[in-house]
């Protein structure tokens, strides 16, 4: 039998369109949006189940599948796995304990870099009293040099050590050495006296004794963590008359500080900035309330 090429054109397209609502059974997701055909019910219920089952939390170990990445030949791959690892993880602490056998002042926390920093301020000491006794030979020694140019020589030499000197003595004199426990934690008092060790620009030993964490901050001091500063609203809870005190290696008292500045208490200099590492006090005996608080 023969055909107009008309009716072939009208027999294919035909052909074409029951072959695509047999393919269009399934229903896929991609199909339910194309396409202008109506889907089963039964279809789409089972869509939306597995749509609201997939809208789950997935594990971590579902996303970077080793059976299908190679974690070896896509290191970008490998990278993003151990973040989001790091990001679901939650990070446990073990309760603090109370060593056995514990005397007290304790020492609970000991600066990482703190002997670096004493002897980086030795020896910008050492420097500046070494520029300072050769400054003179300048002006001893022969030389086809006027007095201005030694003066100009000496003059840059003993600046440039006292500067260097009383940088390193700024940026490193908030910064705890030690921080001992004077007395073990209980029901009514949670959060016990500290002690503090810092060192002057000259190598001199300072102890202060903060006795509440109610007026700690974070620092706006560059180089440091801590800083003690009235609150910005009277406190709620009673706290001591004094709340932290200075004082040098013979136990004299440089200085105190009662929180609100009256003049009855407040005496002498104390030092109110101090560079902690809060991320090694955590889990240590008596120091979870020790942290700074913001306004």
């Amino acid at each position: 039998m023969l055909f107009s090429p008309s009716a072939r054109l009208s027999l294919l397209r035909t052909a074409n369109q029951s072959s695509f609502l047999r393919s269009s059974s399934s229903c896929s997701p991609i199909l339910l949006l194309s396409s202008s055909f109506p889907c089963p019910a039964s279809s789409i219920s089972s869509y939306r189940s597995i749509s609201t089952s997939s809208s789950r939390r997935i594990s971590t170990s579902s996303l970077f599948r080793s059976d299908k990445v190679n974690a070896s030949a896509t290191p970008i791959a490998q990278a993003g796995k151990e973040a989001v690892e790091a990001q679901v993880e939650e990070e446990i602490v073990p309760p603090a304990v109370e060593p056995a056998g514990a005397t007290y002042p304790m020492v609970v926390y000991v600066g990482p870099i703190s002997k670096a920093l004493y002897y980086l301020k030795a020896f910008s000491l050492g420097s500046l009293v070494t520029s300072s006794l050769l400054s003179p030979f300048i002006f001893i020694l022969e030389a086809d040099l006027g007095l201005v140019g030694r003066c100009f020589l000496a003059g840059c030499a003993i600046s440039t050590t006292i500067t260097s000197t009383a940088l390193i003595g700024w940026c490193a004199s908030p910064y705890v050495s030690t921080l001992e426990l004077l007395e073990p934690p209980s029901k009514e008092h949670p959060t016990p006296a500290i002690r503090l060790l810092t060192y002057t620009t000259f190598l001199q030993p300072r102890y202060t004794t903060l006795t509440t964490p109610l007026f700690l901050h974070p620092s706006t001091r560059p180089m440091a963590s801590w800083q003690l500063r009235p609150l910005l609203t009277p406190p709620t809870v009673a706290f001591p008359d004094i709340v932290a005190q200075t004082a040098d290696k013979n136990g004299i008292v440089l200085g105190s500080w009662d929180g609100e500045g009256s003049k009855e208490l407040d005496a002498g200099t104390v030092r109110k900035d101090f560079m902690v590492h809060e991320e090694l006090l955590k889990g240590v005996w008596g120091m979870d309330g020790w942290r700074s608080r913001k306004e």
